[in-house]
């Protein structure tokens, strides 16, 4: 930069991203100054970088949201904590942000003798994401990643033999989890991990073949019924 032109330079303890910047280009000399705002200078030093889908904070306490599309990263003085903002949403931690769902059956279901029936739940006790539709069967994951799936059911028992059934179907198709027992009354759960794909879909089903139907157990005290629940991994 030519030093004839600069009459006088101040320190400034907090930096504002519109002020002034002198930028010199060789050779240096009285006509080659080019003044230029931070902002812009910035702008200019990441315009050629191709992933922009990470912005970084200003600096000056400012948090605004990311826009539409796009990721935001900054670090909050007040909790002491990194954030992000992700598709023009909230400001949230990494590292804490909690995805899950878990339902239930407020009342025990009718099994049918000899017929693999997929259970219903009609009450949520959370569901962050919308991975259940309020009612219904089936479990929807929002995003790529590993899930841990917990399903439990308890069927009364009728009186017959046979054996009692329940397992976790992933996308309409083959068991991921299966349990059984060969007694009249079976209280079962199972847990499982699995790696999902935006959209996959998870179910529970159960079965019995006592030569009757049988009832599944409404919630009580020390039993549960029948609750199904995901949550995110990473």
């Amino acid at each position: 930069m030519a030093s004839s032109n600069i009459v006088n330079l101040t320190n400034l303890a907090t930096p504002q991203p519109t002020m002034l910047l002198y930028a010199g280009l060789a050779p240096f000399g009285p006509t080659d100054d080019r003044k230029i705002t931070a902002n812009n200078l910035f702008a200019t030093i990441t315009a050629n970088i191709s992933d922009i889908s990470v912005q970084f904070d200003n600096g000056l306490g400012t948090a605004t949201v990311s826009a539409a599309g796009k990721g935001k990263l900054r670090y909050n003085n007040t909790t002491k904590t990194f954030q992000f903002s992700a598709d023009g949403a909230a400001y949230q931690d990494i590292g804490s942000v909690f995805s899950g769902a878990k339902i239930n059956q407020s009342a025990g279901q009718s099994i049918p003798d000899n017929t693999v029936t997929t259970l219903t739940y009609d009450t949520e006790s959370y569901d962050t994401d919308a991975y259940h539709s309020g009612s219904g069967s089936t479990m929807t994951v929002p995003a790529n990643g590993k899930y841990q799936l917990i399903a439990t059911a308890s069927f009364t028992g009728n009186g017959g033999g046979g054996f009692r059934l329940m397992r976790i179907i992933k996308n309409g198709g083959n068991a991921i989890a299966e349990a059984f027992q060969f007694t009249d009354q079976a209280i079962m759960s199972l847990v499982m991990d699995d790696q999902a794909t935006a959209g996959d879909t998870y179910e529970v089903v159960a079965f019995q073949n006592s030569g009757a139907p049988m009832n599944l157990a409404t919630p009580a005290a020390g039993d549960p019924g029948q609750v199904f629940t995901i949550k995110q991994l990473h």
